[in-house]
């Protein structure tokens, strides 16, 4: 079962003003289910409904979305975390020290110490960074996205692999679930702990704002000559090697969510729309056997491709 004690003390670390919510997801396979919360006895409620039957996720930024089983970025009311999801990829890799890597040269890049909560998923590590819990509209969510994505994809290609493992770049959506502390991570059979409790990084927003080129924060479409509403194979000759392969052979762990988020964030920016670029998903996605994502992790990855666009 949950451990009360980790549940309140990540509980206490949300913020959660007037009028939002908590979102949680559960998932085995292909099952998704998912609800909100609005105080840490509910959270350990519904947290142990499915301990050691699914993996337990929760959304740290607040939302105003009651309904349905996810949320989209249009629904997040608030920026207050930026994310380091650190996974192993080799064997004999160690996590500890792959964060003390990536950590500190995100304090050396952006100038200052920072000190975020670090917890181990059951395999490897996070680290949630509390931000200065910036108010959301149409217009900022696509910059603060856009922020997260820079940022990710520069750390990532200043270190790339270390310590046997590797940062996931696609924790750079507003309504990202990360592992509930104490819920346990079904691929290994481990419980997740928090080990580290951090405190708000005051200024790290304005400081990873202010290092994104003005032209990463808002990405157009791109114009390659093609035009909007064509069927998505006459977008294929000008995917990446990597969209092509996904679509083509589809993809199965480590990296099939990163390699579906790259494939149709691509689409978008071609000017493929939502419907076609799905379609194109499905058909790489048939191939991921012998588990496929499931819908609406599917129409998430659509959600965070989509989201980046003007």
């Amino acid at each position: 079962m949950a451990d009360i004690v980790q549940i309140e003390r990540i509980w206490e670390a949300l913020y959660r003003p007037e009028g939002t919510v908590i979102r949680w997801m559960a998932k085995k396979r292909n099952d998704v289910k998912g609800d909100y919360v609005t105080s840490a006895k509910q959270l350990l409620a519904a947290a142990n409904t499915f301990d050691g039957q699914a993996d337990f996720y929760i959304a740290p930024n607040p939302t105003t979305k009651l309904a349905g089983t996810r949320h989209a970025s249009r629904d997040v009311s608030h920026w207050s975390w930026f994310f380091l999801d650190i996974d192993p990829v080799e064997p004999n890799a160690i996590p500890g020290l792959a964060y003390a890597t990536y950590a500190s040269h995100l304090s050396e890049l952006v100038g200052h110490l920072l000190n975020p909560t670090i917890i181990f998923s059951g395999r490897g590590i996070q680290c949630w960074y509390r931000l200065d819990d910036r108010q959301c509209d149409s217009e900022s969510r696509r910059r603060y996205s856009n922020t997260m994505r820079w940022w990710l994809h520069e750390l990532d290609r200043r270190i790339g692999t270390v310590a046997g493992c590797k940062l996931d770049t696609t924790c750079s959506d507003l309504p990202r679930v990360m592992r509930c502390p104490s819920t346990i991570n079904t691929k290994t059979g481990k419980r997740s702990e928090i080990i580290f409790m951090g405190s708000e990084n005051l200024d790290l927003a304005d400081a990873m704002i202010a290092t994104v080129p003005e032209s990463e924060l808002v990405i157009t479409v791109n114009d390659s000559g093609l035009t909007s509403g064509m069927r998505w194979q006459q977008y294929f000759p000008h995917l990446t090697i990597k969209a092509q392969d996904f679509i083509i052979t589809g993809k199965e762990e480590p990296g099939r969510h990163e390699a579906v988020w790259h494939t149709a964030r691509r689409l978008a920016e071609l000017g493929a729309d939502r419907q076609q670029t799905r379609a194109a998903l499905d058909y790489g996605n048939a191939d991921c056997r012998p588990n496929p994502l499931s819908n609406d992790d599917l129409e998430h990855c659509l959600d965070t491709a989509y989201s980046h666009m003007v």
